[in-house]
């Protein structure tokens, strides 16, 4: 079902990126509609006290531009909100991310 999902979001950024369709369309699906699709509207799908809140914060609008889904600047998973260019937790408390394995310094200081 996931995979069915992810592809039906992959062929609606491919079609809105193309100039057909709307942007809140894309995102209604791969939110709302989403949830619906996998059973779980109660737990996921929407911003609501009570359910699951893993989410992307963006820097851009993409009911501009589709593709600004892409321009991420945080990501919040298990509670913990992350930047998005170090992994670095930023809340609840400060946590940096450690070694990263696919950093540039970790190729050039094995």
């Amino acid at each position: 079902e996931m995979a069915l999902l992810l592809s039906a979001c992959v062929t609606l950024v491919v079609v809105v990126s193309l100039g057909h369709g709307l942007p809140q369309a894309l995102v209604w699906t791969a939110t709302v509609a989403g949830a619906h699709f996998l059973g779980a509207e109660d737990q996921i799908g929407s911003l609501k006290a009570g359910k699951l809140a893993d989410l992307v914060v963006l820097n851009s609008d993409p009911l501009r531009n589709i593709r600004n889904t892409s321009d991420i600047a945080y990501v919040m998973t298990d509670g913990r909100l992350l930047q998005r260019s170090t992994l670095d937790q930023v809340w609840p408390r400060k946590v940096p991310m450690g070694f990263r394995p696919w950093s540039r310094d970790a190729h050039d200081n094995p």
